[in-house]
This record gives structure tokens, C-alpha cells and sequence, in this order.
């Protein structure tokens, strides 16, 4: 957030009142505010990226959230919500994970959190169906990187190396939006679920 509008956030918090577009007269609203952030938000002030009157108006109540990795029965927890929840997008039969994907989840060091596992999950559920989740597995770096090695090695043809080049765009529009796929097919100008059948989250689950 720029620091005009972290003033005009201050002025809120302090007065209760906001001013809306348009309008000469301001109005009291009654609000709960609730932040959140991946940075350390006193180094933020210390570095002059975020108003320390500010910071100290909104730190009322703080609570830290744990990476993933350790959170223990959560990551389960989460991967079912997110099968049965993109299952019905997909008009999947998925009622559950396998007993090996199950264990698999909890094993894994999800650098990329929430939104890895949700995208491994959205994966899975557009390449397979059947009643039961085959695999829920974190890949990484290195094996993935020899993957797609592998794969150009055995092509070599012109097909394979327009293939590679359009994966190496995906995955770099991936990238580039930050692991956010929805906006990553608006800007390739495909559907969804085009990026995990080509695997292109390659980029974004690192």
C-alpha cells in the first residue's frame, strides 16, 4: 500500500469516518479491520515503506500464522476442502485421496504454501477422476528441471521445440503474475485448466 493511502487508511482507523467519492460531507461507518501480510511489518517501518502511526493503530491483536509445512493435520485438512471444492468445478467424481496421497501432503515442505497445495490440488483433479485422488505430491526443483530435460531430449523434432517454447511461456507468464493462474490465462488468453493439463505451474510451485 503507497503512502498517500496508507493516510487516508490512518485517518479512517483514527476517526471512524469516511468521505465517499463524490461527496462534500463525511459519514461515521462502523468497521472491523483485519490485515494481513507475508513482511515483517516493523522492518517495513524501519525502512520507511509503512507509517509507524499507522502500524501501531492496527496492532492490536496480532496473530502469526505458521508456514504450511508446519501446521501439522491443516495440510490435509486443506487438500480435502480443495478437492471436493474443485472437483464440483470440474464435474469430477472425486469423494477423497487414495491412503498414499494421503500421506504425502503432510510429508512435503510446501515452500510455496496455501496457494502450492491448492494449485497441486486443482492439478490433479483436471488431469485424473475416479472416487479416489491418486497423488497430492510436491515436486521439486531439480526432478522437475530434469523432467522437462528429459522430454525435449526425446523429441527433437520441430513439434517438440515449439511445445518447449510454448511451455517456457507459460511458465513465464506464471511467473510473472506471481503464481496467480487465473491471471496468468487471462494474459496467455486460455482457459484455466489449459495451464495444469500443460503443467506450467512449474514456475510458480518453486
Amino acid at each position: 500500500m503507497n503512502l498517500a493511502l496508507q493516510v487516508k487508511l490512518l485517518r479512517l482507523v483514527q476517526t471512524g469516518m469516511v468521505q465517499p467519492v463524490g461527496s462534500d460531507k463525511s459519514r461515521e461507518v462502523d468497521t472491523r479491520i483485519i490485515c494481513a501480510t507475508n513482511r515483517d511489518p516493523l522492518a517495513e517501518v524501519e525502512a520507511g515503506r509503512f507509517r509507524e502511526d499507522l502500524y501501531y493503530r492496527l496492532q492490536v491483536i496480532p496473530i502469526e500464522l505458521p508456514p504450511l509445512r508446519k501446521r501439522g493435520g491443516d495440510v490435509l485438512l486443506l487438500a480435502r476442502h480443495f478437492l471436493a471444492e474443485f472437483s464440483g468445478e470440474e464435474g469430477r467424481r472425486f469423494q477423497g485421496f487414495s491412503p498414499e496421497a494421503e500421506a504425502r501432503p503432510c510429508a512435503s515442505p510446501w515452500p510455496g504454501n496455501v496457494r502450492q497445495l491448492q494449485n497441486v490440488v486443482r492439478k490433479t483433479v483436471v488431469v485424473h477422476d475416479g472416487e479416489r485422488s491418486p497423488a497430492v505430491r510436491y515436486r521439486g526443483r531439480a526432478s522437475r528441471r530434469g523432467g522437462v530435460r528429459g522430454a525435449e531430449a526425446a523429441g527433437g523434432g520441430r513439434r517438440d521445440r515449439a511445445t518447449g517454447a510454448a511451455r517456457a511461456t507459460g511458465e513465464r507468464t506464471v511467473e510473472l503474475c506471481g503464481g496467480n493462474m487465473t491471471e496468468a490465462a487471462m494474459r496467455l488468453g486460455i482457459n484455466l485448466s489449459a495451464i495444469y493439463r500443460q503443467s506450467w505451474t512449474a514456475q510458480a510451485a518453486q
